[in-house]
């Protein structure tokens, strides 16, 4: 009995030290890799997917908070909105959200409506006919990486939003481009569907991808290159605040990208927020520091 316990002591040792050089030094070790993937993609969303926090109740419900903004209210944002946008949100209450740097804690593309998307592009468009099959005629949609992957979905699966909305920040940019350039930057995004989530945060292979990675990748290919990142767990990645920290100063010199605006809210009131704002504030933090 005291072999096989020590047996199986060395075994589990063995296979901790194993996973940990996989994390490590990914794509060394390809099956160690896929015993960490099957194992690791569960365990991460389970744990990110955690509610932390206070909630707010009324009359025995869980309800909205002063600061949540509501489905209805991120709908009549989005009216400044073109199939093609970046979006960045910040979203509290889940576990995932603290590990995340930054202010922007998740990014991803709109699609808007398929009706948006056929008077954007054209019926007969690659990106169109690539995409349309995956939307209703009514709903909004985006296409983003999250836990499940790289997927297109309705824009209520964002930060709670179909039932208690844990959303306290929006914003979002467009690409100032030629309509060629932004349906490439698009075709390029839908070519990563169904990609595995990146756990890994390895920016330089794009077979798994996080959200700001999708991002990063999709405007590589319109040559578009992303030279803000953040050192985490030893790695250079892209967070969704190394996006927005890159987008605010190109959109005020109206060079690249275009701000469509930022919401968030207090007391119960949107608030919708300059550009110059966050230029001001990101400027005023690099001179203390």
């Amino acid at each position: 009995m005291r072999l096989i316990k020590r047996i199986s002591l060395i075994v589990i040792i063995l296979l901790a030290l194993i996973i940990t050089f996989s994390y490590l030094f990914p794509g060394k070790i390809k099956f160690v890799d896929n015993i960490r993937f099957a194992l690791q993609g569960p365990i991460m969303s389970t744990v990110g997917n955690i509610e932390l926090g206070e909630v707010t109740i009324e009359n025995g419900e869980v309800v909205e908070s002063e600061i949540d903004i509501t489905l209805e209210e991120l709908y009549q944002f989005s009216m400044k909105m073109e199939p093609g946008d970046i979006f960045l949100t910040n979203t509290r209450r889940y576990a995932s959200s603290s590990f995340i740097p930054g202010q922007w804690k998740h990014s991803g593309i709109y699609l808007g409506t398929k009706q948006q998307l056929q008077q954007k592009f054209g019926m007969e468009s690659l990106i169109y006919l690539h995409l349309s099959p995956l939307m209703n005629d009514s709903s909004q949609y985006v296409l983003d990486s999250n836990s499940k992957g790289v997927h297109v979905h309705q824009v209520d699966e964002l930060s709670n939003l179909n039932k208690v909305s844990y959303l306290i920040g929006f914003t979002s940019f467009s690409i100032n481009a030629d309509l060629p350039t932004q349906e490439a930057f698009l075709l390029k995004a839908a070519g990563y569907l169904e990609k595995p989530y990146d756990f890994d945060m390895v920016l330089s292979d794009d077979e798994r991808l996080y959200c700001s990675e999708l991002i990063f990748h999709a405007l590589k290919s319109i040559d578009i290159i992303i030279d803000q990142c953040t050192v985490k767990a030893g790695r250079s990645i892209i967070t969704p605040n190394d996006l927005f920290t890159y987008f605010v100063p190109k959109a005020i010199k109206g060079d690249t990208f275009i701000y469509r605006g930022c919401i968030t809210k207090k007391d119960h009131i949107v608030v919708e927020h300059l550009i110059e704002e966050f230029y001001i504030n990101d400027e005023n933090q690099n001179k203390e520091q």
